[in-house]
């Protein structure tokens, strides 16, 4: 499992988290897009968000994203 702040763009973050938790390079991963729109999860957790929960399966790992403005994305393979 794999817990972390995001100080980039959340899309790049996630894929870069489960990179690592497949021990893979990003580039290896499948699309984002066959399996969420990436426009929609910024979108959720934009600087205007509350309180949001996410969660989906994306290359066989299971992923929560979970706050407001400063969403932790935890990713289980």
């Amino acid at each position: 499992m794999i817990r972390s702040v995001m100080p980039e763009s959340l899309t790049m973050c996630l894929l870069e988290r489960v990179a690592n938790a497949k021990g893979a390079d990003i580039l290896e991963l499948p699309p984002l897009g066959k399996t969420i729109d990436p426009e929609a999860i910024e979108r959720l957790f934009d600087e205007r968000a509350q309180s949001v929960a996410l969660e989906f399966t994306y290359a066989e790992c299971h992923i929560s994203i979970a706050g407001g403005r400063d969403p932790h994305i935890t990713v289980e393979r």
